[in-house]
């Protein structure tokens, strides 16, 4: 449930939707991990293969992995995601996604063009009305690598 007044909106969510995996999808990513990499270590790229297997690895250990409850918050000066500030003058603009309750926000900065928060119990308007006073709406979609990675359950 958000808190709201004048001056800032906080609420709480999941970091990440979580989707149980069963073993079928382990096997699935272990399967195409070990031929995608013989394929590359006998089309000579032994390097390529190597990083195949280090990556799958990688996905399994963090598709156990659970969400974390995150503290979001909307106030006068920017936008606080788990104790981290985003100044107003740092992001462009903003959407809200009212189909998949989340808001996503234009940053400025290179290496984080986008924040995505996730949003529950608030409603979409009063979220808009709050961040049109420090920010320009701007129609967005989603950045296909984020679709594809909660469609994969992360």
């Amino acid at each position: 449930m958000g808190l709201k007044d004048e001056k800032k909106i906080t609420w709480r969510a999941e970091e990440f939707e979580y989707f149980e995996k069963n073993v079928d999808w382990f096997w699935a990513v272990g399967i195409i991990s070990v031929g995608l990499a013989v394929f590359s270590i006998i089309s000579g790229n032994l390097l390529f293969g190597i990083l195949i297997i280090i990556g799958a690895f990688s996905l399994s250990i963090h598709a156990v992995k659970r969400p974390r409850v995150i503290n979001f918050e909307l106030n006068q000066t920017g936008v606080v995601i788990d104790k981290k500030m985003y100044l107003y003058n740092t992001l462009e603009s903003f959407w809200i996604i009212e189909h998949g309750k989340k808001i996503m926000i234009k940053s400025k900065k290179a290496l984080v063009p986008y924040l995505i928060l996730p949003f529950e119990n608030i409603e979409p308007e009063y979220l808009r009305d709050y961040l049109i006073k420090y920010m320009k709406e701007e129609e967005m979609s989603e950045p296909l690598a984020h679709i594809v990675m909660e469609k994969l359950g992360f």
